[in-house]
């Protein structure tokens, strides 16, 4: 198993948050990120 490069990107926002999701658009991005990476690597432990 090998993971490389991840990239989650906000395309639009909008809706009742979606002022608040713009202002965060880096910290979220970077949390699903972070998240999505972590587990992703526990499928790749033997």
């Amino acid at each position: 198993c090998k993971m490389t490069e991840t990239s989650i990107e906000i395309v639009k926002t909008g809706g009742r948050f979606g002022d608040i999701v713009k202002g965060l658009e880096t910290e979220i991005s970077g949390a699903l990120r972070r998240s999505l990476a972590k587990n992703l690597a526990k499928l790749c432990e033997k």
